[in-house]
Formats: structure tokens, C-alpha cells, sequence
């Protein structure tokens, strides 16, 4: 009997990495629309500040040549060797003043490219003009006009992998061509000294390599992390169409039946149902339809944006509509409602159906985390909120409270009261509160009272 040993897995993993490495190199690019879009958003963004960034470097740097080139120039010419070369300082002066003037000729030309159509439309292009209009033709091409050879910039290369961290295969591109001209373009036009120094070393070129392996390695990891994070929210939205889809079918039939019960007699009707149970079943299934409206919208954006129907309503007729889902609860538990809003209310322009859901989740708290026997008062009242007429709304009951220290984290998602462990919930309804009074361009929070006070303003 023979026994075959198992093969050294090294091979197999040399194989492996082998191949990853291929596919990372030669692979091709096929992420998302979803991915596509973020990425090409990233640079949008991120465009003014490396801008901004930029100008801050070159101006640093201005200053401090211009003291060596000018203020101080001997310690300069003394430490590269050019005391004895004729006309090296005039040479430098005139790199340092072309080199500024190439730096806003340059500045200028990306902003405008960068209002053109076609860059809007293909923003990655910027990735390459970015780091070449400012030091690529500036300094390294210029340099071999004038004789002054300057060095590739390592510190563009870690900003622009720090700020634009997308699309790695173009900042390799980026990265060799100001290095393939300084190592290559160089030596052809004779530029190998400059004074008595040799401007090429082994050890600045292992050190370019490792800048440019840290910088791609860096942005493929980003990306490919943020790409899947992307990709997750995309297959979490489409679970949310297709269980709503779903759900819509069920809802409207029974919202047709409760129209048929409605429309025939109390002596017809099969089931009988009193006029204003039929009301709150149908105003409850109405409301349901349009929340699944919402979430159904397609929407470019993050999935966090909500899509409002506004109208001009009064914020009493929303109470009164939620108030009727919860009739059943508050009598079994004795809890009593009392509505102080004045009759000369202002109204509100908002999604009343959103709206609902603040103060169906609102009333729900506290019924679910008091005892028997709270009273819950609602109050309202006009005020100016940064020159912008709002509306303040109100909601205290008089239970236990909150735990001092909550406040300003019980708005965060599945963040939860202690008088609630014990009770079913995830933490998510302050949460959405929060998240749909922001899409109002309102205001939520809670304030000190005997018991908890919650309030939120609403445009008028």
C-alpha cells in the first residue's frame, strides 16, 4: 500500500498571489453605475480642495524659494556645488520666476476645463492634469529647457492618493510618465549633473518605486472597499422595492374591499363595521400605500433622501389622522390625549404622510415606554428659526423620563433608551424622526420635563 504525501501548498499559493496580482494589474474595470457615479462624485468634490491644497503648497514653497534664490543665495550655490559655474544663480532666478508664472497659467487652465462639458462629463481626466500642470510641465519639462533638473514630487503623489483615492490605474499613469521623463528624457538631453552632483541615484529610485506602490495600494483598498460598501446599499434598496412591490398587491386589495364594504349599507355589508372604524381602516391603508409610494421612487442619490409630497396642511388634521390608530391602545391602557394647539394655528407645508410618521413614532414611544395612565399634550406654536417662518411642535407626557446623559445620542440609530431593553424595538424611530424633520429643513430635540418633552419645527 502506497501513500501519496500532500504537495507543498507554497506553489499553489505563489500561483494564487500570481494571478490576483495579473488580475489587479491587467484586469479590466467593470464596477458598477452605482460605483462609476461615486467615483466620478469623489472628484467633483474633492476637486477645489486639492485646488485649494495645492495653492497653500506651491505659495509655502514660493516663499521659501524665493529666500534661497534670492535673500540667500550663497549658502544655495554653496551647498549644490555652482559657486564656480558662470550664470547658475540668473538660471535658477529665471527657472523660480517661469516655474510661477507656468503654475497660474496652468491653475487657470484647469478651472477652465474644468466648467467645460466634456471634463464634467469624464472628471477622471483631472486626475492626470492635476498633478502635470503643476509640477510635471512646470518643473520637471521646464527644467529640461533651462537646464535645472528638478525631481518627480513625491509629495503630489501621497496628496493627490490622500484626497482623490480613486481610479489607481490612472495614478500609476500619473506617476510614470514626470518619472519615465526625469529617468529616461533626461540623460538622452545630456542633463546627468547638475553642478558637480549626479542628479540620478539608486537610492531615490527604490524610494520612488515604494512612494508609488503605497499610493496605488492605498486607492485600490479604498476603492475596492468603498465599492462594495456601494454595491451592499444597492442590493439593500433593491430587498426594499421588491418587498414593497410585494406588499402593495395585499394592501390594495384590501383597501378595495374596505371601499365596496363602504359603499353598500349597514344592512348589505356582510361585516358589519362602523362608519368611523371603516374611516380609520381606510385612512390607515392610504397612509401605508404612500409610505410604499415613497420608498418605490427611484432615486439617484444616497438612499437616505427622502422624496416629500408637500402641501399646505394643518398639523392638527395630521394628529387627528394618527391619533385614530391608537384609540384601541390608549383606552386599553387609560392614557389620555390632550391636543393644545390653538384653533388660528399657522399652517404647514410638508408631506402630512411623513409627518405621521414623526407623530405616529412620537405617540408610540410614549405609550409603549410609560406606565398607565400618562397624559400626552401636544402643543404648537409660530416662531422664526433663522429668519424662516416655522412652526414649533411640541409633544410631553408626563412618564419617566429619559436618563440624563441620552439626550443627545437617543436621535442615532439603534441607540435606545434603558427604561426600553425590555421592551420589543430596534432604536430606529427617533432615528427616522430625525431623518425626516431634517428633509423638512426643520429642527427635532428633546427638552427638560417631568417625564419626556420632544419637539420639532416644520415650515409654515
Amino acid at each position: 500500500m502506497t501513500t501519496t504525501l500532500p504537495s507543498s501548498p507554497q506553489p499553489v499559493l505563489r500561483h494564487k498571489l500570481g494571478q490576483q496580482l495579473r488580475q489587479l494589474l491587467l484586469g479590466p474595470q467593470t464596477p458598477s453605475p452605482e460605483s462609476q457615479q461615486w467615483r466620478d462624485g469623489l472628484i467633483r468634490q474633492r476637486f477645489w480642495v486639492g485646488i485649494g491644497l495645492a495653492l497653500l503648497y506651491i505659495s509655502i514653497a514660493g516663499i521659501t524659494t524665493y529666500y534661497e534664490y534670492f535673500v540667500n543665495p550663497e549658502r544655495l550655490l554653496w551647498a549644490l556645488d555652482l559657486l564656480q559655474v558662470p550664470d547658475a544663480l540668473s538660471t535658477l532666478r529665471q527657472d523660480f520666476i517661469l516655474h510661477k508664472i507656468l503654475v497660474a497659467l496652468s491653475l487657470l487652465t484647469l478651472v477652465v476645463l474644468w466648467r467645460s462639458p466634456f471634463i464634467r462629463k469624464r472628471p477622471a481626466i483631472m486626475l492626470l492634469l492635476l498633478p502635470w500642470a503643476l509640477t510635471f510641465i512646470p518643473e520637471i519639462v521646464l527644467g529640461a529647457v533651462l537646464g535645472v533638473p528638478h525631481q518627480p514630487s513625491s509629495i503630489m503623489f501621497l496628496a493627490q492618493a490622500i484626497i482623490i483615492p480613486v481610479y489607481w490605474r490612472i495614478h500609476l499613469l500619473a506617476q510614470l510618465v514626470p518619472i519615465a521623463f526625469y529617468f529616461g528624457a533626461y540623460p538622452l538631453l545630456g542633463l546627468t549633473h547638475f553642478g558637480e552632483q549626479p542628479i540620478h541615484s539608486f537610492g531615490y529610485a527604490v524610494e520612488l518605486i515604494l512612494i508609488c506602490i503605497i499610493c496605488e495600494l492605498g486607492v485600490h483598498l479604498f476603492e475596492t472597499t468603498k465599492q462594495s460598501e456601494v454595491e451592499a446599499n444597492l442590493r439593500l434598496q433593491c430587498c426594499v422595492h421588491s418587498i414593497t412591490h410585494d406588499l402593495r398587491t395585499p394592501v390594495m386589495g384590501s383597501l378595495l374591499l374596505l371601499r365596496s364594504l363602504q359603499n353598500n349599507t349597514l344592512d348589505q355589508q356582510p361585516i358589519q363595521i362602523a362608519p368611523q372604524e371603516m374611516t380609520a381602516l381606510m385612512n390607515g391603508g392610504e397612509r401605508l400605500l404612500s409610505l410604499m409610494d415613497t420608498l418605490m421612487v427611484p432615486d439617484n442619490g444616497p438612499a437616505s433622501v427622502l422624496i416629500l409630497r408637500r402641501q399646505s396642511v394643518d398639523i392638527t388634521e395630521i394628529f387627528n389622522t394618527v391619533l385614530d390608530d391608537f384609540r384601541e391602545v390608549l383606552a386599553q391602557r387609560n392614557i389620555q390625549i390632550d391636543n393644545r394647539i390653538p384653533a388660528n394655528t399657522p399652517k404647514v407645508y410638508v408631506d402630512p404622510c411623513q409627518i405621521g410618521r414623526v407623530l405616529s413614532n412620537l405617540i408610540d414611544n410614549a405609550v409603549r415606554y410609560n406606565p398607565p395612565q400618562t397624559q400626552i399634550t401636544l402643543q404648537a406654536k409660530p416662531v422664526t428659526v433663522n429668519h424662516y417662518a416655522m412652526l414649533k411642535v411640541m409633544l410631553v407626557d408626563n412618564g419617566q423620563g429619559l436618563v440624563l446623559g441620552r439626550q443627545n445620542r437617543i436621535f442615532e440609530p439603534y441607540v435606545r433608551g434603558t427604561q426600553s431593553q425590555y421592551q420589543p424595538g430596534r432604536g430606529l424611530g427617533l432615528y427616522i424622526c430625525k431623518q425626516v424633520i431634517q428633509a423638512h429643513e426643520g429642527q427635532i430635540g428633546i427638552e427638560p420635563a417631568h417625564g419626556t418633552a420632544v419637539w420639532f419645527t416644520l415650515p409654515r
